[in-house]
């Protein structure tokens, strides 16, 4: 992130290639894979006392204009494990593009994420920016020799996360 001036005690911008190794390589097998095969570069155990106590993901292919600092201040003050960024598709649109979570409209509170359902249950979509307390993806993700780790970010982190109840949504317009 140097060339970005994203190298510093604050702030970091590492671009990550998708596989493992260099000689002999292998592919990761979901994002939720990458991210944990990867954690020593965003998970130290001095991060969740010091700066990096959250941690933002999201979709490399997306372009918007989203003001990160309001999400992550809204993130912190709800104390919650994750934060999804949400916003209004009508329900007859296609559903299986998408994951689709219903909330409390008063304190954002997560009710039901369901990542892709083949029947929309709402007119609330994920658009792929999520928000976590670093010590909850952490506990998440699991281990890299645990052999029912999750693989998929979405089906099987945040909508098991989601399901614990300390999940917001952040609305995005």
């Amino acid at each position: 992130g140097e060339a970005w001036d994203f190298d510093g005690a604050q702030r970091r911008l590492k671009i990550m290639p998708p596989f493992v190794g260099v000689k002999d390589t292998e592919w990761y097998l979901g994002t939720a894979d990458a991210l944990r095969r990867n954690k020593r570069f965003f998970m130290r155990p001095d991060h969740f006392r010091g700066v990096f106590r959250d941690v933002v993901i999201c979709s490399g292919e997306h372009v918007y204009a989203f003001d990160f600092a309001r999400a992550i201040d809204f993130h912190r003050a709800m104390g919650g494990d994750l934060t999804v960024v949400a916003k209004r598709m009508p329900a007859d649109r296609d559903s299986r593009r998408f994951g689709r979570l219903e909330f409390d409209a008063e304190t954002r509170r997560v009710k039901r994420f369901v990542e892709k359902p083949d029947v929309p249950f709402s007119d609330w979509i994920s658009i792929g920016i999520y928000l976590f307390r670093a010590e909850a993806l952490d506990r998440a993700l699991g281990n890299a020799d645990d052999a029912a780790a999750p693989m998929n970010l979405a089906k099987d982190v945040v909508e098991t996360v989601a399901a614990e109840g300390r999940t917001f949504a952040y609305p995005f317009d």
